[in-house]
């Protein structure tokens, strides 16, 4: 007979919501939430275009021309 210490252990009921990216399946996030996430993307800075020894008018490494796109198409929604 198996002793209990090697029995399968019982499997949650339902699916894990601990990870980041699972959180806010079942809800809405909290309002604590949403400001530390909108404190976080607004300390973003932008990289300098090459280094110390471009141009003052070089445009950052990240930024490219922003396409347009009406509102009614695919690429908006």
């Amino acid at each position: 007979m198996t002793a209990l210490r090697h029995a399968p252990t019982a499997r949650p009921t339902g699916p894990d919501r601990t990870g980041p990216a699972l959180r806010f399946l079942g809800g809405a996030p909290s309002t604590e939430e949403i400001a530390a996430v909108t404190a976080a993307l607004l300390s973003l800075r932008r990289a300098p275009a090459t280094g110390p020894d471009a141009p003052p008018d070089a445009a950052p490494r990240w930024s490219a021309p922003l396409h347009y796109r009406p509102p009614g198409s695919w690429a908006a929604r």
